[in-house]
């Protein structure tokens, strides 16, 4: 897969010490089967661990993103946030 970025497609809260699967889009549709890595920016700035993943190849331009909030806290996350 090409480099291409990957956004927060609904802005949703993550609640304490949970895990959760969101949707983010990717502006090029894949044709092939690829690797999501997280954008260490957007880890330092929301404290979310996020998982590194194979994804596949689809054409409606999202992709499954597993985030974990370890903090006693909501952690909020905004549509378009830049996320891999």
């Amino acid at each position: 897969m090409d480099d291409t970025d990957a956004f927060v497609k609904e802005t949703l809260v993550i609640p304490p010490n949970c895990a959760m699967v969101i949707y983010a889009t990717v502006k090029n549709p894949m044709t092939t089967d690829g690797i999501f890595t997280p954008n260490n920016e957007f880890q330092d700035k929301t404290a979310l661990l996020v998982a590194n993943a194979v994804v596949p190849s689809n054409t409606d331009q999202t992709i499954p993103v597993r985030l974990i909030n370890f903090s006693n806290s909501n952690i909020t996350i905004y549509k378009d946030m830049r996320i891999g």
